[in-house]
Parts: structure tokens; sequence; C-alpha cells
């Protein structure tokens, strides 16, 4: 179980009441991943939703055996493994590169708070949409910079 203070510091969290942070830090773990540690895989369904606390991770994508590509370095107070929350694949990897502290939250766990609390449930959901759409216009951007500078 991770403290109500340690969600609290995080952007997402500032529109949700000390109650409805305190039923999610209720299932929320912190995880130390070491260098080098895979937290998962692509193509893999995920069991929980990650908060990047400290640390440095990659989300990677695999070309083919020779070929990795990275698509983003994590930042503190970011949201991965989100396709756990529509129960599809995901589509990349996520690589330490340096020891990190990540805040793990079992699927399942979630799950029950927002039946139980469906408020919290739809809330939690709608912060998560803006979330990834902030998170997906970021790294079009990025693409588009890049593209731009090569011609």
């Amino acid at each position: 179980m991770v403290g109500t203070h340690e969600l609290s510091q995080f952007d997402i969290f500032k529109q949700f009441t000390d109650q409805e942070i305190s039923q999610m830090a209720s299932f929320g773990q912190l995880h130390i991943f070491s260098e080098g540690k895979k937290i998962f895989v692509q193509n893999s369904f995920l069991k929980n939703l990650y908060l990047m606390v400290s640390g440095e991770i990659s989300l990677t994508f695999d070309i083919n055996p020779d070929i990795t590509f990275i698509i983003t370095n994590l930042r503190p107070g970011i949201f991965f493994g989100t396709s756990s929350l529509v129960g599809s694949k995901t589509p990349h990897n996520a690589y330490c590169s340096q020891p990190s502290e990540v805040i793990v939250f079992p699927i399942q766990g979630l799950m029950e708070i927002f039946d139980k609390d469906k408020r919290l449930g739809y809330k939690f959901y709608y912060e998560m949409l803006k979330f990834c759409h902030k998170v997906t216009q970021s790294r079009t951007w990025d693409i588009l910079k890049t593209i731009y500078k090569k011609i």
C-alpha cells in the first residue's frame, strides 16, 4: 500500500479528494525495479497499471530481433501500461535504464473500487483519457518536428 501523500504529489490526482486518493492508494504498491529489468513486453496483456515515481524507464518497440525503437523516456508522474485499463495487448516494452521507483496498481483492485464507487471510476477514466490524449499529442508533435527537420 502507498500513502495518500505519495499519490497527491502527482498532477493527475489533484482532481481527486483525499478519500478518493486513499481508496486508490490502498491498492497501490511501490516497487523498485533494477537496471536492465523489463517491466513488461510488447504484445502481452497487462494486469497492472504503472505510475512512474523516479528513475529512468523507456518505452520501446521491437521492430525485429536486431532493431529496437525507443518511443519515449518516462518522467515522474507519467502512467504507463494503460492498455491494461481496456484489456488490450500493450504495443510496447517497458525497460529500466537505471533503478526506478514505480507505483503499481493491480487492475483487479482498481476495478473492485470502481464497481463500488461508480463516480470515482468515471472520474478516474476521464482523467486517464485526458492524460492519454495529452501524451498522444505530445508524441505526435515530436514525430512531426523530427520529420520536419529531415526535410
